[in-house]
């Protein structure tokens, strides 16, 4: 038997590949990795769709594996994770776990946000390392060293923040910016604010670090992006999104 790594993209049900719901459907047990992200969609939207019923899988639950790897030890088993199936280095430990008792492992790619930033149109191949800031922020100086160092080889950041789903608890953009602020980054910093990027409703935002620590987007997850130097095609690109006022 098998256990299939399934990205299922950024948003909605429609985002899963062809691929991908071709091995959910052949699948016994479907679970969803549900701490990591958040959809734009219920889990009965999924359902409705894929023609399976999910079962949601904690961080205790994918962090541990036994009860997903007992199962695909004897039948087909999926693990559904939101984006893409690498982003996080505990899928990377289940596949290997997988591996190391004999249990074949498919591994389905999807979309993730390391990849739909692109859409802002700021050079992929010009990202430094990416940076986590946690709620918990206070006294935590590495994101911003990070961002630091990125700038002083002149490169992007994407800035991940934090969230908790089963709490529903999330970072927002102006939470990260004011970070920044707090960590002596200048006011008038451009930087990229991203809210529900892959749905049709995404909103983007290219503004100074003092106007997005202020500002309010709706949607759910956010990202922020502190640009390096930009090439022109850059700046044309962000020109769509800049603040005006």
């Amino acid at each position: 038997m098998s256990l299939y790594l399934i990205g299922i993209g950024l948003w909605d049900p429609t985002d899963i590949t062809i691929k991908g719901l071709e091995a959910v459907k052949r699948c016994e047990h479907v679970y969803l990795e549900s701490y990591t992200s958040k959809l734009g969609c219920t889990i009965e939207d999924l359902e409705a769709l894929y023609g399976k019923k999910i079962i949601i899988a904690d961080r205790d639950t994918v962090e541990n594996a036994d009860r997903i790897l007992d199962d695909a030890r004897s039948s087909d088993t999926a693990l559904l994770i939101i984006g893409d199936i690498f982003s996080a280095t505990t899928h990377i430990d289940i596949a290997l776990r997988a591996w190391e008792i004999g249990i074949k492992v498919h591994c389905i790619h999807n979309t993730s946000i390391l990849i739909a930033i692109g859409e802002i149109g700021i050079d992929l191949y010009k990202f430094g390392r990416t940076v986590s800031i946690p709620f918990h922020n206070k006294n935590v100086s590495s994101p911003a060293e990070m961002i630091r160092k990125n700038l002083s080889m002149n490169l992007h950041s994407l800035v991940l923040l934090d969230l908790s789903p089963k709490d529903e608890k999330y970072m927002t953009s102006s939470d990260a910016a004011a970070y920044l602020l707090a960590n002596g980054f200048d006011r008038e910093q451009r930087v990229i604010a991203c809210a529900g990027i892959g749905s049709s409703g995404q909103e983007i935002c290219y503004s100074s670090l003092r106007k997005i620590s202020e500002r309010y987007l709706s949607k759910i997850p956010q990202c922020l992006i502190i640009p390096a130097n930009l090439h022109f095609m850059e700046e044309k690109a962000l020109s769509r999104f800049a603040d005006m006022d």
